[in-house]
């Protein structure tokens, strides 16, 4: 049985890594992990939504992951 409010969750978790997809040009597979990755280096739980949002703050031909956390922590402060 799930929780009527994680729905609304798993669908724009959904969309988001497919945004995320879109900007790396990648699966939505590979976007998912990216994210993943992401947490793990942050050692703290954020967002997909966040991670999106440093994402699209930074230019997509020399987004990288380093430039990614470096963003994520300063919207964690």
């Amino acid at each position: 049985m799930q929780d009527k409010d994680q729905t609304p969750k798993h669908g724009s978790r959904k969309a988001t890594i497919k945004e995320i997809a879109a900007i790396l040009r990648s699966t939505e597979t590979m976007a998912a992990q990216f994210a993943q990755r992401v947490q793990e280096r942050t050692g703290q739980q954020v967002s997909y939504a966040e991670i999106l949002a440093a994402m699209k703050k930074i230019s997509p031909k020399t987004l990288t992951m380093g430039k990614v956390l470096t963003k994520v922590r300063q919207q964690l402060n």
